[in-house]
């Protein structure tokens, strides 16, 4: 029971501190289950792809795949509570009070310096999916650059990924589509041959 109101307790920090959407709570929230040794770097980046693959918010999809994975299905219900409850909250609380001060400058000056915070947070999130996709722990196919081992594949995958998307304009999830598919063939090819 101490498990599930920890997992309570931290992703209602990740949501009330999500200023700026899903892709700001990514920083957070992988400092607080990296902290508690929930997942590692490498299952928070598959935790991540999934919630991005998966129809609605990403937090929400964070939350209840980290609560499920943690704790079953009771934490997959708390964690999920965790992460909306704060929002639910200051939606009821200041409601009013946001459409009487929809033009004070204070209100201006708070979003002026919350930008860059919500920009850094993101700058932060890539960082950390470009370092789960790419950095490798032993893999055959890694290249040495600088003390990290790139795993070539990823990387490969990456640029094709970013041609069909920026060039050909194809839409992401149907890039994201292939490269699922291509991820289970290729899957089944390496256990066939080894």
């Amino acid at each position: 029971m101490m498990l599930v109101a920890r997992l309570f307790v931290s992703f209602f920090k990740i949501g009330i501190m999500g200023f700026g959407g899903g892709y700001t709570i990514i920083s957070l929230a992988s400092h607080e289950l990296l902290k508690n040794n929930w997942v590692d770097v490498g299952t928070f980046s598959d935790i991540i792809a999934i919630s991005q693959m998966t129809p609605g918010p990403i937090a929400i999809n964070l939350a209840t795949f980290t609560g499920y994975r943690v704790a079953g299905i009771l934490g997959a219900v708390v964690a999920t509570l965790g992460v909306v409850s704060p929002s639910v909250l200051l939606i009821m609380i200041f409601a009013e009070l946001i459409s009487r001060a929809e033009k004070h400058p204070i209100k201006e000056h708070v979003f002026y310096f919350l930008r860059p915070v919500v920009l850094g947070l993101i700058l932060y999130a890539v960082f950390l999916l470009v370092k789960g996709a790419f950095l490798s722990t032993g893999a055959e196919l890694s290249v040495e650059i600088g003390g990290n081992a790139f795993y070539v594949p990823a990387v490969i995958v990456f640029f094709i990924s970013f041609f069909l998307i920026r060039k050909l304009r194809l839409s992401p999830p149907f890039v994201m589509g292939i490269a699922a598919f291509f991820g289970v063939v290729m899957h089944f090819i390496g256990n066939a041959l080894f």
